[in-house]
């Protein structure tokens, strides 16, 4: 056991919340474990606050299919793991200086990054205007697919996208993968409009904190994110089950209303 891991269930909890939560630690790599004791923290006092059975209430009005109890040897993820998942990476923060980047740096670099990819695309096209797809020269392309080829390979290794077990078949496999890389560079320009797309998306987009050195930063961050990561999921914000989860996490007083008026889509201090 790791220290912060629930043993004994809750009288509060419901069954098929306890069965996934079982389930999700014991198959746990041991080593993993003792990495993760923050989340086991994390966890486990959202398991044990009885005022979160409001999260579990509303995905079973909402996902009454996702509330099962797991099978015996089961191995694939339950609505559960999405959750605490979810309410980890609220809790760490955001994942880059990126992500926590001010509307006048995401505006700077987005924009940058928008407009080199459009540059690029311009001479590549000029490039291929010559002698269609075949204008771009071989020492582009070529330096494109092996890098897809590589990607493509670390997939096999760690199962995401395994080669047939015949030896026959897997060089033939990777003799196709090949040609598809080989033609998906040939069109470099039609891959990077969506890359310029999603800078200007970003350039225009706001964090879900703006000012870091405000009152209650990583609160503020938690509630908005789950609040989106709700929103994406079930489709609405369920600004109760989020302040519910606050106050396990935080240990802090945070009502629905609170929640619904400092997300992103609405106003508040700090935003």
């Amino acid at each position: 056991m790791t220290a912060g891991e629930l043993t004994r269930k809750p009288s509060h909890l419901r069954p098929w919340v306890w069965a996934q939560y079982r389930r999700l630690i014991s198959a746990r790599d041991p080593w993993e474990s003792e990495l993760l004791h923050p989340p086991h923290w994390v966890h486990s006092k959202i398991m044990s606050d009885h005022k979160c059975d409001i999260v579990w209430k509303a995905i079973e009005r909402r996902c009454p299919e996702a509330c099962q109890i797991p099978a015996e040897q089961e191995t694939r993820s339950y609505v559960l793991d999405e959750v605490l998942g979810a309410a980890l990476s609220a809790w760490a923060g955001p994942r880059s200086k990126y992500e926590a980047a001010t509307v006048t740096e995401r505006e700077r670099i987005g924009n940058r990054v928008a407009q080199l990819a459009e540059e690029l695309i311009a001479e590549l096209e000029v490039m291929r205007a010559i002698d269609g797809t075949h204008g771009i020269p071989d020492e582009i392309t070529d330096a494109f697919a092996r890098r897809m080829m590589a990607a493509s390979r670390y997939g096999d290794r760690h199962g995401a996208n395994p080669l047939p077990t015949d030896p026959a078949r897997a060089k033939s496999a990777i003799y196709w993968r090949s040609i598809g890389f080989h033609r998906a560079a040939a069109l470099l320009p039609g891959a990077l409009r969506p890359l310029a797309r999603g800078a200007r998306r970003w350039a225009a987009s706001i964090p879900l904190v703006r000012r870091p050195g405000g009152a209650n930063p990583e609160r503020l961050y938690f509630m908005r994110t789950m609040t989106r990561y709700f929103r994406s999921a079930f489709g609405t914000p369920l600004y109760e089950a989020v302040a519910a989860l606050t106050c396990a996490v935080y240990i802090c007083n945070v009502s629905a209303d609170t929640v619904r008026k400092v997300t992103v889509e609405g106003s508040g201090a700090n935003s």
